[in-house]
């Protein structure tokens, strides 16, 4: 959606605005698309969760970024309504890796949630499944979370 002209999106927001139940954008917003005027809008939009994606390491700054402007609009409330898709266990990803991008994304105050990485054939590295699981638990994650507010 915010690869679409802004008018478009903004068009898009009004129409959200009249559904009878709260607005969630979850397919993954590209954080290096998300602009000043997109936050404002969806504040006044008011939604329960926007999901951002960090799948490549380009990703990281335009992340952050979008932190500052969900923080800067009012967006950013209890920690678990904006969220960030990230992706682990493709070739060359270490558990080790992973978990410092997922605590990365927590000290922006976002929820991670760990999405593995599929090949054609099913999961790469199925041994990845258990800390997959343990970084897409709200439940969890709301104690990992916990952790980035006491620092």
């Amino acid at each position: 959606i915010l690869a679409c002209r802004f008018e478009h999106f903004v068009s898009v927001c009004r129409m959200l605005s009249r559904q009878n139940r709260p607005v969630e954008f979850t397919g993954g917003l590209e954080a290096s698309r998300f602009t000043e005027n997109h936050a404002w809008v969806l504040r006044k939009l008011n939604p329960r969760q926007i999901f951002f994606a960090y799948d490549t390491p380009g990703d990281r700054e335009p992340l952050v970024h979008a932190a500052a402007l969900c923080k800067k609009h009012g967006l950013l409330k209890n920690g678990h309504n904006i969220r960030a898709y990230v992706l682990i266990g493709f070739k060359g990803d270490t558990k080790e890796k992973a978990e410092s991008r997922l605590r990365f994304v927590c000290s922006l105050g976002i929820m991670p949630m760990a999405m593995l990485y599929r090949n054609k054939d099913g999961p790469l590295f199925p041994d990845w499944r258990k800390f997959q699981r343990e970084w897409a638990n709200p439940v969890i994650l709301g104690s990992k979370m916990r952790e980035f507010k006491n620092v």
